[in-house]
């Protein structure tokens, strides 16, 4: 946790306010993106899917990257070949402000980032048409002895809200945070 406050001449002035960090494997490593976010959710930029921070189930809170119409496809580089036990990534759902969960969600393991082992495809285990948001993990563990230096997930867009929602037919958005890698 980071936990902070407002001193004035040595008394605290408010209650402290407090922001859970995860740290794992992937925190701070740089992110390439082979589709980039939107300039409108772009969460805190190029660190933000390694930054540590999740985020609520509030799309407007400043945590969560908006992809709209796309597909996501990131690499993380490691720095160097690290044990991989597990991968994990959190979506977004919140279909009254057209954000929909992925199709599917796919992990791959490289130690070159030429050769790629796809070792996770998930396809979504919810049904879109309840309203209200909620965070969907997507979470994979991997047998002892995995190593890889880099790591690629992909989120396959919904592409178009489906025709039971309002927006039917236009493009719909999709929204990720923090991929952690232990």
């Amino acid at each position: 946790y980071i936990k902070a406050g407002l001193f004035i001449k040595g008394n605290l002035q408010e209650k402290p306010s407090e922001m859970p960090i995860i740290f794992h494997h992937a925190t701070g490593k740089p992110v390439e993106y082979l589709k980039e976010y939107s300039y409108r959710y772009p969460a805190s930029g190029i660190g933000a899917l390694t930054n540590g921070i999740r985020g609520t189930t509030n799309h407007r809170d400043g945590r969560w990257q908006g992809f709209f119409g796309n597909n996501v496809e990131v690499i993380i580089d490691m720095g160097e070949e690290i044990p991989v036990k597990s991968v994990s990534v959190t979506f977004l759902r919140n279909s009254r402000s057209w954000i929909f969960l992925p199709g599917m969600v796919e992990f791959s393991l490289s130690s070159n980032g030429k050769k790629w082992h796809s070792i996770y495809e998930k396809r979504n285990p919810l049904s879109g048409k309840e309203e209200r948001a909620i965070i969907q993990p997507f979470s994979n563990s991997y047998p002892e002895g995995s190593v890889a230096r880099y790591v690629r997930v992909k989120g396959y867009a919904r592409g178009n809200c489906p025709d039971w929602h309002d927006g039917k037919g236009e493009k719909c958005w999709m929204f990720l945070d923090e991929i952690v890698v232990y």
